[in-house]
């Protein structure tokens, strides 16, 4: 499953619109790609949203990062202890 975070809006800051957004991804799955791409997205919202998915998919992989967003990405898989699930995918 892919999470294209441009199809929902541009910009992306609280936990709440974290939640919101949730409530679009369908159940579980052993993978899911998140798409960054022409996105501005909060650190509190990133925490959010890649807790929760964390929860549901084994794997949650990361496209389309700015390379501060990849910083943040990177910062909060640390943080959260979710560096084994959570992950940016290569830039070719």
């Amino acid at each position: 499953m892919t999470l294209k975070l441009s199809s929902h809006g541009t910009s992306f800051a609280t936990r709440g619109r974290a939640r919101e957004l949730m409530q679009n991804v369908a159940e579980g799955g052993p993978e899911v790609h998140v798409d960054l791409a022409g996105a501005v997205a909060s650190p509190s919202f990133l925490a959010e949203l890649l807790g929760m998915l964390a929860q549901q998919f084994d794997s949650v992989v990361v496209t389309g990062a700015s390379d501060h967003l990849a910083d943040v990405v990177k910062h909060l898989a640390r943080q959260l202890d979710l560096e084994r699930q959570v992950r940016l995918a290569q830039v070719a």
